[in-house]
């Protein structure tokens, strides 16, 4: 569980008037047992995120209040503290409270999504698309008001939109591990694989970070590898082995995902058997195939783009790099 920590107490009763004294009192009393919570969280996390859901939708509730009654005098002014990670987000603006409650909600949806990978993966999948929510809630309340100077990428819409993007890259590379032992056709293994580079790049536009480019690595590499599979199945041998040589010689961990761990360690033995079948019965030139689609492409198109139409052997010319087995981003 991540480290977060309420620093300051805020009394509601002390800051509104006596008019909306009893929801104050209820919402001071859910940030109460919050805090405490936070201060020691439980090991049943199920505790934590209903108090942390009931409180986000009590400050939200009391946010459009203050908002529609907007020429109400406050008694005081109060002021939200928050210790994330030991730095310190403090402000006088209301929303903070949402953005952070909101973001501590997201953030334990996606530590038990990770977890659960190891155990029931369809399960993990659907945290992961409850983070991703949670993750549009709290860029809503983003919009409603701008920083002068965020002093922390939690306030930074950017940041909360690439946490969003990586969580539902995860979901699709959830969904491929599950496709893939269920041994699914090549065919919709590269359609979702494609899904997890359109959101890992999209994360990666908005925020860059290292775990994005892990999901983007190992999501471009399932496809490519799919996209051999399509190739070698419609009897275009030169160009499933060229795909393989150009684009999974590289060590490459698939961790937390079991299956998709366990066909990356597979590619060097398939690579080998299949120039093995080329060269005693198929005799195919090792030639390149139609490119893919750009990861960059893929970004701004929502629709599933189908593979690239296999072409046929006798198309096929030969290349003087047949052998080649370096590894590239562009194909």
């Amino acid at each position: 569980m991540q480290q977060f920590h309420i620093r300051e107490a805020v009394v509601f009763e002390d800051i509104l008037p006596e008019a909306v004294a009893s929801s104050a009192m209820t919402l001071t009393r859910m940030r109460m047992s919050l805090q405490q919570m936070l201060d020691a969280p439980p090991e049943d996390t199920s505790q934590m995120k209903r108090t942390c859901q009931e409180y986000s939708q009590g400050i939200d509730d009391m946010i459009e209040h203050v908002r529609q009654n907007r020429h109400t005098t406050l008694l005081t002014q109060p002021l939200f503290h928050w210790y994330v990670h030991e730095q310190s987000i403090q402000s006088t603006c209301w929303l903070l409270d949402s953005i952070m409650v909101k973001h501590v909600i997201a953030s334990t949806f996606e530590e038990e999504a990770v977890k659960m990978l190891q155990t029931d993966v369809k399960a993990a999948s659907k945290l992961f698309v409850q983070s991703a929510d949670v993750r549009k809630c709290a860029i809503d309340v983003l919009k409603l008001w701008t920083w002068c100077s965020p002093s922390h990428e939690l306030l930074h819409t950017k940041w909360h939109e690439a946490r969003r993007e990586f969580c539902l890259a995860n979901r699709q590379l959830a969904t491929l591990d599950v496709g893939i032992s269920k041994c699914s056709s090549p065919t919709a293994l590269f359609t979702v694989s494609q899904r997890a580079i359109r959101h890992a790049m999209q994360s990666l536009d908005a925020w860059p970070t290292d775990d994005g480019e892990c999901v983007l690595h190992v999501a471009e590499t399932m496809r490519y590898l799919y996209s051999s599979n399509i190739l070698w199945a419609h009897e275009q041998y030169g160009h499933a082995i060229y795909r393989m040589q150009h684009w999974l010689g590289h060590e490459l961990s698939g961790h937390p995902y079991i299956h998709i761990q366990q066909q990356l360690e597979a590619t060097h033995f398939l690579l080998n058997e299949r120039l093995r079948d080329n060269r005693m019965i198929y005799f195919h030139k090792v030639v390149a195939p139609t490119p893919l689609t750009e990861p960059v492409d893929l970004m701004y198109n929502t629709n599933d783009i189908a593979h690239p139409p296999c072409r046929q052997a006798e198309e096929e010319q030969d290349v003087s790099h047949e052998t080649n087995t370096a590894v590239s981003t562009t194909e």
